[in-house]
């Protein structure tokens, strides 16, 4: 990743700036190595996406996304330690999503406080309506935790 935002700012001396990345969490150390260089480079905007999905463990472990709660944390701490700001993919309604499990996802939100959130329902299609209050009502409660971040820090 660094080498292809490198490539783009060589060959596009008339960027001011590359707003943002995406990062695969699958390539930690990619991922790392990525977040120091955005951090030193003057044309990239200090802001990535990471593509968290969910904040519990045993989730993560059943999407099979190829990474762990522990690497979500070290990238994120490298993001803080680096000023790099960061915001989060996350998904709404993961089949067989306890209630526990959800509330390992709003206690990561709560605890690294991302400067905003893409909050993704796992399926646009329900059973009943009832199915869809409660991944809609999960969504309102992500949303609310940033909502309440940003009034804290930047209102």
């Amino acid at each position: 990743m660094v080498d292809l935002c490198k490539q783009i700012i060589k060959d596009n001396q008339q960027i001011e700036s590359i707003k943002l990345v995406t990062l695969d969490l699958q390539q930690k150390a990619s991922v790392l190595d990525t977040i120091s260089f955005i951090a030193q480079e003057e044309k990239m905007y200090s802001l990535i996406n990471i593509a968290i999905n969910t904040g519990d463990a045993d989730l993560l472990d059943k999407l099979s996304v190829g990474y762990n709660l522990e690497d979500i944390e070290e990238v994120i701490e490298h993001c803080q330690k680096n000023n790099v700001l960061y915001t989060f993919d996350i998904i709404c309604g993961l089949p067989d999503e306890t209630e526990k499990q959800f509330e390992n996802t709003t206690k990561l939100m709560q605890k690294y406080k991302p400067v905003f959130a893409n909050i993704y329902p796992y399926n646009t299609t329900y059973e009943t309506d009832e199915d869809a209050m409660v991944v809609y009502n999960k969504c309102k409660i992500i949303a609310n935790i940033i909502n309440e971040h940003w009034d804290n820090n930047f209102a």
